[in-house]
């Protein structure tokens, strides 16, 4: 598993995946105040081993590597993406998957062991109702802090079916990380209690 980030300046920014934007406007993921920059300038598509970019209509267009993008570019670690004056690197760190997996296991771990899951002040997550049967088993698995390999071995399909599911997943409920599919399974009640 990779974990992405833009080096911009002297700031290295950490990409969840999903949708990334960069521009002007106050909802960017990357918000940079310049006038050279489009409200959005560029489109990334961060995955779990790979990241995608688009011009998402900007007066300046996009440059990776000094030559402008006209369509989806899939970028590798080192690109140099240019926008307006700005320049970006894209960086990406090998992260075990299964570190992030016991590391979620040891939190479910520390879970007080009688009473309902926390309950956020305000969650505004769809409920667990929009998820396939299949989505809720691989986002309980997930949470319960099994690796995208045991999980695709558990149900019988392939990893990337299982990349695929918990896109889906991140997707419907309006969720990046791990970690915040984690805190959902638990204000919804989705794993057991301990």
């Amino acid at each position: 598993m990779a974990l992405f980030r833009l080096r911009y300046g002297a700031r290295e920014v950490v990409m969840p995946l999903g949708k990334f934007t960069i521009g002007r406007a106050a909802d960017c993921t990357l918000r940079i105040d310049d006038s050279w920059l489009s409200r959005h300038h560029a489109v990334l598509r961060v995955e779990t081993e790979k990241v995608a970019i688009r011009d998402a209509g900007s007066r300046n267009g996009v440059l990776v590597n000094g030559v402008r993008i006209r369509s989806l570019r899939y970028l590798q670690p080192g690109d140099k993406i240019r926008i307006g004056k700005h320049e970006l690197e894209l960086l990406k760190d090998e992260v075990e998957e299964e570190v992030f997996a016991q590391e979620t296991r040891d939190d479910i771990a520390r879970l007080p062991s009688s009473g309902p899951p926390p309950t956020p002040e305000t969650d505004d997550a769809p409920a667990p109702d929009v998820l396939s049967p299949r989505e809720r088993e691989v986002l309980e698995l997930l949470a319960l802090g099994h690796t995208q390999r045991e999980i695709a071995e558990r149900i019988g399909v392939g990893t990337k079916s299982v990349e695929t599911y918990r896109a889906r997943v991140a997707d419907k409920l309006g969720l990046k990380t791990r970690a915040e599919l984690v805190r959902y399974a638990l204000r919804h009640g989705l794993l057991p209690q301990y």
